[in-house]
C-alpha cells in the first residue's frame, strides 16, 4: 500500500478517535483536541491527493477510500454540532442530500462511461465546510475556558458558517446536474423535445377542445435519455431511502435520544457501499445491488415505526426507555447495513483494485 493510501486510512480511523475526543467531557480542553484531529484530518485530506497526482500514485483503492473519508470526518462534526444543539439538524439534512444526489449524479455519469470531475464550486464547499468546523469547535474552547466574548456571538457563528455551509452544498450540487445537462448526446441528462407544427390540426367549431388537446400533444415528442432514466431510479433508490433515514437519525439526535455511534456506523456503511458501487460502475462491473435495496427497505421500515413511536408512544414510555428503543432499533439497522453491504460487496464480480 502506498503512501496516500496510508493517510487516506489514517483519515477513516480518525472520525472516531474525532468523536471520542469531543466527547471527553471530563477533559476540559475536549474541544481544542477535537480540533486538532479535524485539522490533522485536513490536512492528510490535502497531502494524499497532492502527493498521488504527483507521483502518480492513484490507485482504484485511493479512489473507493478517499471520498469515504472526506465524507466520514465531516459528516461525523455535523453529526455532534446536532448532538450537542449548535445547529438545526435541517443543516446536515440539507449537505447529506446533497452528497446523496452527486452519488446518483456520479454513479450514473459512470455508467455512461463520463467522469464528473471536481469543479470550483465543489472545493468551495469542502474549504468553506472545513473552516466552519474548525473555527466553531476553536470557538467554544474559547468560550469553555472562560474567554470573555458576547453572549450572542457562537450562536450567530453557528447560524452564519453552518447555513452557509448548506448553502454552498446547495449551490455546488446545482452546478454539477447543469454540467451533465449540458453534455452532448448521448451523455446528457436534458431530453430530446421536439414538435412537429405541421401534424397540429387547426382549430375549427366542429372539434371539442379534448381532442384539439389530445393531436397536439401527439405532435410533440419526447425522446428520454438513457442517463435521465439511470438518474431516476437511482434517485427513488438514494433520496427516498438513504436521505429519509438520514432525517431520521438526524432528528432523534438533535432530541438527545439517540447516541452519536449509531448514526456515525450508519453513515459510514452508507459512504462505503456507495463508493464502492461508483468503483464498481467505472469498470463496467456493478455488484448486485438486490442485497442493498432489501437493506434499504429495513432502513425505511425502521424509521417508519420510530417515528410511529415517536408520536403515540410519549404517552406510554418515559423519555429513557424510548431513547433505549431508538438505539436499539439503529444499532440493529447498523447490523443490517453491515450484512447486506457485505453481500452486496463479496458476491458481486471481481473489480481491479490496485494498492
Amino acid at each position: 500500500m502506498n503512501l496516500p493510501n496510508k493517510l487516506t486510512l489514517l483519515r477513516v480511523l480518525m472520525a472516531p478517535l474525532f468523536i471520542l475526543a469531543a466527547l471527553w467531557q471530563g477533559f476540559g480542553w475536549h474541544y481544542l483536541l477535537a480540533a486538532a484531529v479535524f485539522a490533522l484530518a485536513a490536512i492528510t485530506d490535502a497531502a494524499d491527493g497532492a502527493i498521488a497526482r504527483r507521483y502518480g500514485l492513484v490507485t482504484t483503492f485511493g479512489k473507493f477510500l478517499d471520498p469515504v473519508a472526506d465524507k466520514l470526518v465531516t459528516t461525523t462534526a455535523m453529526l455532534l454540532f446536532v448532538h450537542w444543539g449548535w445547529c438545526s439538524y435541517w443543516v446536515p439534512v440539507l449537505v447529506l442530500t446533497r452528497e446523496y444526489c452527486m452519488i446518483c449524479l456520479r454513479l450514473t455519469a459512470a455508467r455512461a462511461g463520463t467522469v464528473l470531475p471536481a469543479n470550483i464550486w465543489g472545493k468551495i464547499k469542502t474549504v468553506l465546510q472545513m473552516f466552519s468546523i474548525f473555527a466553531l469547535l476553536i470557538t467554544a474552547q474559547l468560550q469553555s475556558s472562560g474567554v470573555a466574548m458576547p453572549e450572542r456571538l457562537f450562536p450567530l457563528m453557528c447560524n452564519l458558517l453552518l447555513w452557509g455551509t448548506a448553502a454552498a452544498a446547495a449551490l455546488s450540487g446545482l452546478t454539477y446536474f447543469a454540467a451533465l445537462w449540458r453534455k452532448g448526446a448521448p451523455d446528457t441528462l436534458r431530453p430530446d423535445i421536439r414538435i412537429d407544427i405541421l401534424s397540429i390540426p387547426k382549430p375549427n367549431p366542429d372539434m371539442k377542445l379534448r381532442e384539439w388537446l389530445s393531436a397536439a400533444a401527439q405532435a410533440l415528442h419526447i425522446e428520454e435519455p438513457k442517463m435521465l432514466r439511470h438518474l431516476r431510479g437511482l434517485a427513488l433508490e438514494e433520496i427516498a431511502c438513504s436521505a429519509v433515514t438520514a432525517m431520521a437519525v438526524l432528528f432523534f439526535l438533535d432530541r438527545g435520544l439517540l447516541s452519536p455511534w449509531p448514526a456515525f456506523l450508519l453513515f459510514g456503511l452508507e459512504f462505503s457501499v456507495a463508493s464502492f458501487r461508483l468503483l464498481a460502475a467505472s469498470q463496467n462491473k456493478e455488484p448486485l445491488t438486490r442485497p442493498w435495496a432489501i437493506a434499504r427497505l429495513c432502513a425505511l421500515f425502521v424509521t417508519i415505526v420510530i417515528y410511529i413511536a415517536a408520536i403515540f408512544g410519549s404517552q406510554f414510555f418515559a423519555q429513557w426507555q424510548f431513547s433505549l428503543l431508538t438505539n436499539i432499533l439503529f444499532w440493529a439497522l447498523c447490523a443490517a447495513y453491515g450484512l447486506f453491504g457485505f453481500v452486496t460487496v463479496r458476491f458481486s464480480r471481481k473489480i481491479k483494485m490496485t494498492y
